[in-house]
């Protein structure tokens, strides 16, 4: 199955047209934190998307979870900027899991 586009995604999901794609995230839904950094077989997480690392496209992303063998707990999300906040979108399988209850502090209440 093909990935859809940053633009594609925008569409389905409902999202202004002035929502600005800013990339692909590595997120672990369970802790609810983002990679900040990656190298070789390390990591570095945070709490905000805006200072996650951004990857060009979704194989990259996917690429880093599998490099730092991370695929039984993250996974690919995209992330949009709307005026001040980023708004996170993840496959439909994960819904349950962005749903849930977080202790991460600058998560948005749905």
């Amino acid at each position: 199955m093909k990935t859809p586009t940053p633009e594609q995604i925008k569409k389905e999901c409902g999202l202004p047209k002035n929502a600005q794609y800013i990339g692909w995230l590595v997120h672990n839904p369970n802790q609810d934190d983002f990679l900040i950094r990656y190298h070789l077989d390390s990591s570095a997480w945070c709490l905000m998307p805006d200072t996650a690392h951004r990857f060009e496209s979704f194989q990259s992303a996917s690429d880093a979870i599998k490099q730092l063998d991370i695929a039984h707990k993250a996974i690919v999300v995209i992330a949009f900027e709307l005026s001040s906040q980023v708004m996170v979108i993840a496959p439909d399988q994960y819904r349950d899991e962005f749903q849930s209850e977080s202790n991460n502090p600058f998560r948005a209440q749905a």
